[in-house]
């Protein structure tokens, strides 16, 4: 019996089968055989579809593009850090997607997921978080961006001091992290908003002080 569940999924994050297949870290080919009912559903399978918005029920009609505690969801594609120097690069936006709560994914049709080696991040945010952002921002003194340092992203608040944009670092160790001039660092991005799905926990933030 074909999994029209599973494949229900799959359309509503636009995905294709290899698309699918990738995000949950198996093989093209058994994901097809999950989808056409020739093998069953695992547990750890399940698990991974579940961090996806597959949200099963004892019904079996639950929305997999819902969010027990946000409600609808919808995929945003996920970018390259080269997104921000050159966003006409097609090769900078990834293919996977990530599904994020509809009222924070229509501040923004991209995300930028915080790498696992990243050490330049506000305690706000975390490795794996979906930063929805906004490219070509104006400066606005009190909110957090996307910076282009060289070939590394920053991610800083901007503030106005001594007659000069300042990147503010809220990591405690100055040292490594100092409050320094914007100077010839350039703007990505603002972001607008982020996601956070970890352990069944989900936490949003859109502006400066707005939704959370």
């Amino acid at each position: 019996m074909a999994n029209d569940r599973l494949k229900r999924w799959r359309e509503v994050k636009r995905l294709k089968q290899r698309e699918a297949a990738e995000l949950l870290g198996i093989a093209r080919g058994y994901y097809a055989n999950l989808e056409s009912g020739a093998q069953a559903l695992p547990a750890y399978v399940y698990e991974r579809l579940n961090t996806y918005g597959y949200a099963d029920s004892e019904a079996g009609d639950s929305d997999p593009a819902t969010s027990p505690v946000f409600g609808p969801m919808s995929p945003v594609r996920i970018v390259k850090a080269a997104y921000f120097r050159n966003p006409a690069d097609p090769e900078s936006v990834l293919e996977k997607t990530v599904a994020i709560p509809t009222t924070l994914a229509n501040l923004g049709s991209k995300a930028y997921l915080v790498p696992n080696d990243d050490d330049s991040m506000m305690p706000d945010y975390r490795p794996g978080d979906a930063l929805v952002f906004q490219l070509s921002p104006a400066m606005v003194a009190g909110f957090k961006y996307l910076i282009i340092d060289e070939d590394k992203i920053l991610i800083r608040k901007l503030v106005w001091q001594n007659d000069m944009w300042l990147l503010l670092a809220s990591n405690p160790d100055k040292s490594r992290h100092p409050d320094e001039p914007l100077g010839k660092r350039k703007l990505g991005a603002l972001i607008l908003g982020f996601y956070r799905n970890e352990v069944g926990i989900e936490t949003v933030q859109a502006s400066k002080d707005g939704m959370r």
